[in-house]
């Protein structure tokens, strides 16, 4: 009974992850506020916590040391790492000016740690599977896909508040715009606290969705399968995220030429994908072609982009003058103190944000070998899996390669975004997939 309590909740757990449903507990004293800034602000309980708690408490409660040995014994050295990667973390405390704050991000990190490892252990043991995860997943992405479109369609947020939707409409200050000949149209946000957010969830939805289509035999679940890549693939575009288009299309490239060399039963498969992806792409831009091809367009004069490069100078600076980091969670904070916001010319309210690049956020609050080992980290994850991966190639599953390229993704997406170290949101999808590859073991038998 605990056992399948535990499967329900961990699943339950992943398809939460998009919702932001939460409960105000306090402010921190912090020297401004804006609207991108209410995470680094206050101090909030998440619905996700309660489930994360309960979860853990399942799995940690009722296991013998000797069990945690037998699934995690494998893995010494990813969490030598990362237990080095949390020491960095505490020990950026000592510098951080907004200390309180900087406990509160310390535990936030702690509790991302915590769900890798209960992912891990319960994948390890069998008490969930990834295919049920993919599934999960996939459910979620599409959900978040449809609300995306209805917030396009209404240019507004459709009453989903207490599911963590922002609430904004068509003159909101501070939401997400894309121009079109002149005009301004809210980009889809889902239940997320950004479209980029949202983005980057609807890229591992997608993921998961392609590794369902290309294990399935039935006509019908493939016909579902097919309905939902083009309800995922439309909110994709509909979030006007070039970072998640170019993600989308690098993980999508991985993955068929993975399986295009594999074996001629799969590369049939992949072939089919092919064709369904090249059909959808064209409706789509067929039907938004007027909205996707402005935005397609980079300039080195657009806001968003001369901000992005702005921020990444304030975080090579911070890591220069400041090589064992400000303190965890007080990068916006020090930059702001330290007048670097109107050094680079980043000088208005809205503009006060932190460095949109995962690992400059990283190595200027942890340090620069806070930012060492995390890398050490995820690429001694990348290169084991890869490694065991090639030994078994053609013959290794499709269930091994797509946990692979899911973090690549989140990887590749963090040299643009940030929220996956300091969001709420963003921590719970680059733990869970990290825990997915700590937990999945080659197998040469039936997937799971």
């Amino acid at each position: 009974m605990r056992t399948r309590f535990l499967r329900w909740g961990l699943l339950l757990f992943v398809f939460l992850i998009p919702f932001g449903t939460k409960k105000f507990l306090f402010d921190f004293p912090t020297p401004f506020r804006n609207f991108y800034t209410s995470e680094y602000t206050s101090a909030f309980l998440y619905g996700s916590d309660i489930l994360l708690f309960f979860c853990l408490f399942l799995l940690f409660s009722s296991k013998p040391l000797s069990w945690w040995e037998e699934r995690l014994g494998k893995f010494k050295a990813p969490l030598f790492f990362l237990a080095l990667f949390l020491i960095f973390a505490a020990l950026s405390l000592v510098s951080a000016g907004y200390f309180s704050f900087g406990i509160y991000s310390f535990g936030r990190l702690a509790l991302g740690v915590l769900t890798a490892l209960m992912v891990g252990a319960a994948l390890k043991a069998n008490i969930v599977r990834f295919k049920e995860m993919a599934v999960v997943f996939s459910l979620a992405a599409i959900l978040q896909a449809a609300v995306g479109f209805l917030q396009f369609a209404f240019q507004k947020s459709v009453g989903l508040w207490f599911l963590g939707e922002t609430v904004f409409g068509s003159g909101t200050p501070g939401i997400a715009r894309v121009a079109v000949n002149g005009v301004n149209f809210a980009r889809a946000y889902g239940t997320m606290p950004h479209a980029n957010i949202l983005a980057g969830f609807l890229v591992l939805g997608l993921l998961s969705l392609f590794y369902l289509f290309l294990r399935e035999e039935k006509l019908i679940f493939k016909s579902l399968q097919t309905a939902g890549i083009f309800v995922i693939l439309t909110g994709l575009f509909l979030t006007f995220s070039r970072s998640g288009w170019i993600t989308a299309a690098a993980a999508t490239l991985l993955l068929v030429v993975w399986e295009f060399f594999a074996d001629k039963e799969r590369r049939r498969k992949i072939i089919h994908l092919l064709l369904l992806l090249l059909v959808i792409c064209s409706l789509l831009f067929v039907t938004l072609g007027w909205a996707i091809s402005p935005r397609a367009r980079l300039s080195s004069d657009e806001g968003p982009v001369s901000d992005r490069w702005n921020y990444n100078k304030i975080g090579a600076e911070l890591i220069i003058s400041h090589p064992f980091g400000v303190g965890i969670g007080n990068q916006l904070f020090y930059a702001y103190h330290s007048g670097l916001f109107d050094k680079y010319k980043v000088n208005s309210l809205g503009q006060w944000q932190p460095i949109h690049n995962l690992y400059l956020m990283i190595s200027s609050e942890t340090g620069i070998g806070g930012l060492f080992v995390f890398l050490a980290f995820v690429g001694w994850l990348l290169i084991f899996n890869f490694q065991s991966i090639s030994n078994q190639f053609p013959i290794s599953k499709l269930q091994n390669i797509t946990p692979v390229i899911m973090l690549i993704s989140l990887l590749l997406f963090g040299l643009f975004d940030h929220f996956f170290w300091d969001l709420q949101l963003g921590r719970l999808m680059l733990w869970v997939v990290i825990g997915i590859l700590l937990g999945l073991e080659l197998r040469k038998g039936a997937e799971v």
